[in-house]
């Protein structure tokens, strides 16, 4: 009898198992979170997790990183699926290592203030990520960036995802650091916290060792002091002006030093280069071995494919994120700067555009409950933008319409 071969179907291998996460923290005391600020993080994550999902994971959670939230506003984030994982509650994992740790940052950030306050908070939250070891990869996205397509990911071949800035910001930081992918890990996590306790200069960044092909890219980047930036010490300064600097520098840092390089560009001196984005460059340069040159060119498999878009302009600072305005007062600046400012009225256009396109739509699919109180949050404020669009609209008509009859008028004999 003949020997008979059985085939067998080979089963399609399982993505991996990922989670999208936004950090939020309370502009107050009582922890509690503006309606517009939960509705557009929750959009950031539904869109983080259908690229992800589009792309082959097996699955995606959402997760909302914070610290001391209210509980008003953990159960309306919970409403909509986002796991909230709290790092000052004892009960969390995350806890132990990253809830009670303490971070003196002023000789980096200049004297305590709120805003310094916030930019600790905030960078704890974010590399709290590298502690949740039970997903293969986590997706962490601010609040204003929505994904619009697929994004592969298989963090065991690629542990990060990043994404380096654009043509718009690309003179103040060279990566953005409110997306990025990493693959959790104790080694990577236990080493991002003894980074945290390190001394951070201008000269020697985190501590490196860095190649000169790296440092060479980021002398290129430069804060703009006007929007609260440092001064630099520039390439070829004249040794007045350097002098100028330093003792600028000094006066705010007086532990800081410029003595190993005075005579070129500072490397360490992009935005955020003390803080999230610095140490996301470090990891990437010095600790996972990208090489001095993966800031100058396409590193192959890291870089973000997905269409994204991110909402960061807001008319010069005086106008709110449009999923911001979400109150009278804030629309009614909102509104001004609109009529004002065609490159604001874009953003809000396109803001408004995607919410009714792609995520008004996700919100949906995650219930009455969820949908409900983003619509309730954020309905108004859509209604008012058909509002000042079509008011925009008949304006522009009016003012084509009186143009051409006034080119009428002098064409005539």
């Amino acid at each position: 009898m003949p020997h008979r071969v059985h085939w067998q179907q080979e089963k399609p291998a399982l993505g991996p198992r990922l989670a999208a996460a936004v950090t939020v923290f309370a502009p107050n005391a009582a922890g509690q979170l503006p309606g517009g600020f939960i509705c557009s993080a929750l959009g950031a994550l539904a869109t983080g997790c259908d690229a992800l999902l589009q792309g082959g994971a097996a699955s995606c959670t959402r997760l909302a990183i914070t610290r001391n939230l209210s509980a008003a506003s953990t159960r309306a984030l919970s409403s909509c699926g986002a796991s909230v994982r709290d790092i000052a509650r004892a009960d969390e994992p995350l806890h132990l290592r990253w809830g009670a740790l303490e971070l003196d940052l002023s000789g980096r950030l200049g004297r305590p203030s709120n805003s310094w306050a916030r930019r600790i908070l905030g960078l704890k939250l974010k590399f709290a990520i590298l502690g949740l070891r039970e997903f293969e990869g986590v997706l962490l996205l601010d609040w204003d960036i929505f994904l619009l397509g697929a994004q592969s990911w298989q963090p065991r071949k690629q542990p990060w995802m990043f994404q380096r800035n654009g043509q718009t910001v690309k003179d103040l930081s060279p990566v953005n650091a409110g997306l990025f992918g990493v693959q959790p890990s104790l080694q990577r996590e236990l080493r991002v916290l003894a980074l945290l306790q390190r001394t951070f200069s201008q000269v020697d960044g985190w501590g490196g060792p860095y190649a000169e092909e790296l440092l060479d890219v980021l002398r290129g980047y430069r804060p703009r002091p006007d929007l609260g930036g440092p001064r630099c010490l520039p390439r070829h300064g004249s040794p007045a002006q350097n002098q100028t600097i330093i003792a600028e520098r000094q006066a705010r840092h007086p532990s800081w030093s410029p003595a190993r390089n005075v005579g070129k560009a500072i490397a360490w001196c992009f935005n955020a280069a003390e803080s999230d984005q610095g140490l996301l460059v470090h990891m990437l340069a010095a600790e996972e071995g990208f090489g001095g040159g993966f800031l100058s060119h396409t590193h192959p498999g890291t870089q973000f494919s997905v269409p994204r878009v991110h909402f960061t302009y807001t008319g010069g600072g005086r106008a709110p994120k449009p999923m911001a305005a979400t109150s009278p007062s804030a629309w009614a600046k909102l509104s001004v700067e609109y009529k004002e400012n065609i490159r604001y009225a874009d953003v809000v256009d396109k803001f408004w555009t995607i919410w009714q396109d792609k995520v008004d739509p996700l919100l949906k699919l995650d219930g009455l409950a969820c949908h409900g109180m983003c619509q309730k949050e954020m309905g108004w404020a859509n209604e008012q933008w058909h509002v000042l669009q079509q008011d925009s609209r008949e304006r522009h008509a009016a003012g084509v319409g009186e143009h051409t009859r006034e080119k009428e008028g002098k064409q005539r004999p």
